[in-house]
């Protein structure tokens, strides 16, 4: 914030241009130029919120998660997340396995190999 403040300071002394601002605090023309629209629009310098939506992986979808990976260790992703009925993407179940450091996927089910080890 401090950096906003001093960023906007200076040009509202009138002195320096945006691009002289820039070098003078090490920052992109960007960067000043977004600060002044941001204030401009919100009368505001202070960073914006960012909202990000809940998880769909509630504390108890994970134990169900972890119950169907331990009943189902050869299922693969999508099959996991058919099962617990979500419309989350793949990646969300992978996340979710990796946070409680369960694998899900066993060995490949191919002969032993005779030259190297599997």
């Amino acid at each position: 914030m401090d950096l906003r403040e001093r960023i906007v300071g200076s040009w509202d002394e009138g002195r320096l241009t945006q691009r002289e601002i820039a070098q003078r605090y090490v920052v992109s023309v960007a960067m000043v130029k977004k600060l002044l629209q941001l204030r401009r629009r919100t009368q505001s310098i202070a960073a914006r919120v960012r909202r990000s939506r809940p998880s769909l992986m509630t504390p108890a979808r994970c134990r169900r998660l972890a119950k169907l990976v331990a009943r189902h260790p050869d299922a693969t992703l999508e099959e996991l997340r058919d099962s617990l009925h979500l419309t989350c993407s793949v990646s969300t179940i992978h996340v979710a396995l990796a946070a409680m450091k369960l694998t899900y996927k066993k060995r490949r089910s191919m002969p032993a190999s005779k030259s190297a080890r599997t």
